[in-house]
């Protein structure tokens, strides 16, 4: 059902009411279908996503975990494209996050 509800839409917000003493969520950049996108290979991808998916916690505490990404103080503004996929899912799970 969670799929079926969300799967074509660009982004998705998230927000768990885990219990009264907890409430965080997941802003979701990338569409959900890309996880059945295959890759050069034939192979389903297992991770997709941008660095613009973010966690976020609304109480005991309010805070925003972005992606730390890049370190400014490199020059190098490469990045590893493992480094860029912060989102998986299958019929038994759903994994947000990265690092």
């Amino acid at each position: 059902m969670f799929f079926f509800l969300i799967l074509f839409y660009f982004a998705a917000l998230f927000c768990n009411f885990y219990d009264v003493f907890q409430v965080f969520g997941a802003y979701c950049s990338t569409r959900w279908c890309e996880r059945n996108l295959k890759d050069d290979k034939g192979q389903r991808q297992a991770y997709f996503g941008t660095g613009e998916t973010f966690l976020f916690s609304l109480y005991p505490e309010r805070a925003k975990y972005p992606w730390v990404g890049m370190d400014s103080s490199h020059n190098d503004s490469r990045v590893h494209h493992s480094a860029e996929l912060f989102m998986a899912a299958d019929s038994k799970m759903i994994t947000i996050g990265g690092g």
